[in-house]
């Protein structure tokens, strides 16, 4: 048995890599373990074989930069405005840019913006109608997970929140140690 070949985009060919090596694991065929991916985009974790659709959706985050590095990969996300994704699962840690006024249109949103290398900017669109509000301020240093879509401005992630749908993994803010989601 062999999953079919993922549609597009990276997180479908990481599941799509992974999925298949827990076929061929339950088959009994040997094979070393996928290697770790440092794309920005968190993979599934498949290291329990179950058949709940539940226990196939990612358990652990793997942020694309760890909270005190002094190294911003921007590659993930700058490669992400290029290919004009969408819905992509993203985790980013970066200094903050700039701080923005929040949206108050519908539901309130907090929002900040991150600097890429390549000098664009990628909007955070985080919901303060279902997460606390995260205390920052330009230059401070903060991990966010989120859904990534490209627009022509550069990009927003949002989603950054505990998940509102059995079908999609919610997100996280991290700033001082705290979890905000």
């Amino acid at each position: 048995m062999q999953l079919k070949r993922a549609a597009t985009g990276s997180s479908h060919l990481i599941a799509n890599r992974m999925g298949n090596a827990l076929v061929r694991s339950l088959n009994g065929d040997k094979e070393e373990p996928p290697k770790e991916i440092d794309s920005g985009i968190t993979p599934l974790d498949f290291d329990k074989a179950s058949d709940s659709r539940q226990d196939l959706i990612a358990k652990k985050v793997t942020p694309l930069n760890a909270i005190g590095s002094t190294r911003y990969d921007d590659r993930v996300l700058i490669d992400l405005q290029a290919r004009r994704a969408r819905g992509v699962r993203v985790c980013y840690a970066a200094p903050v840019f700039k701080v923005l006024p929040d949206d108050k249109r519908g539901r309130q949103h907090q929002r900040f913006l991150f600097k890429l290398a390549n000098g664009t900017t990628v909007l955070v669109a985080h919901n303060i109608d279902l997460a606390p509000r995260v205390p920052l301020n330009k230059g401070n240093l903060v991990e966010v997970c989120g859904e990534y879509i490209w627009n022509d401005k550069g990009g927003v992630i949002h989603y950054t929140h505990r998940s509102t749908s059995r079908f999609k993994q919610g997100g996280y803010i991290k700033f001082n140690g705290d979890l905000y989601q």
